[in-house]
């Protein structure tokens, strides 16, 4: 017999190939109830499980509301597998809207103020020249990347902390936010004058004092990627509600 998890898996299957045939829309909300159904039972399983452990007993915190505080409030204490199966609850609770509310909290949660500065200017959805600088240890061996994310963004959007810009930016590229793409002939200015950049000459000249091969600077432009427009979409939708 399948487990729920294999069931689980196989519904998502089916309403991904069912998406290409007539009358997706009422296949989808077919399979909206089968997922929840089925989820649901994990969650039962899941609470019976941990009802059984030996563990000390702990209240579980009220099904999920609109406030983020108190639910993460609610969950200290708790075992891995009791908030776990709290989180299920919420999930089983939640609509479309409070799980991207819940997602851009966490995201905002994890972002300085310089970096939000960032975001403001990229919220244009223009595109920024970077730069870095590359070389090889021999003529024949792997590129290495000896500088990045030398960028003209950071004077646009009024970073304070000017120095730390390569690693607001790297940040941003984790949190999927920002993206790479190659370079951008109307922006050769930009890339002159980041060339000319302190930090770039002095790789350079690092670079060249340590015997390395193929030297040169990596040209590309950075922007706002669709992580990063849906994160500023809801946040200023919200702002004004």
């Amino acid at each position: 017999m399948r487990t729920t998890e294999h069931l689980v898996k196989l519904a998502r299957q089916l309403s991904t190939t069912a998406e290409r045939l007539p009358g997706a829309g009422l296949v989808q909300k077919e399979y909206e109830i089968i997922e929840d159904a089925l989820l649901q039972s994990m969650h039962q399983r899941m609470k019976r499980a941990v009802s059984r452990s030996a563990e000390s007993p702990v209240a579980l915190p009220p099904p999920a509301n609109s406030d983020n505080i108190d639910i993460a409030e609610g969950r200290v204490g708790l075992s891995p597998g009791q908030r776990l199966q709290s989180i299920m609850a919420e999930a089983l609770e939640q609509t479309t809207e409070q799980a991207l509310s819940d997602w851009a909290h966490r995201i905002l949660d994890q972002l300085l103020p310089d970096e939000a500065r960032l975001l403001s200017a990229f919220s244009s959805g223009d595109s920024y020249a970077v730069i870095g600088v590359s070389a090889s240890r021999s003529i024949t061996g792997p590129r290495e990347i000896l500088l990045s994310n030398i960028s003209s963004v950071g004077k646009a959007a009024q970073v304070k902390a000017r120095e730390l810009l390569p690693s607001y930016i790297a940040r941003l590229k984790t949190l999927g936010l920002i993206e790479r793409r190659g370079p951008s002939n109307s922006l050769e200015l930009d890339y002159q004058i980041l060339e000319s950049d302190t930090r770039v000459q002095q790789a350079l000249n690092e670079a060249q004092a340590g015997n390395y091969s193929r030297i040169r600077t990596e040209r590309g432009t950075i922007k706002l990627s669709a992580t990063g427009n849906k994160l500023w979409q809801i946040c200023t939708q919200h702002k004004s509600n």
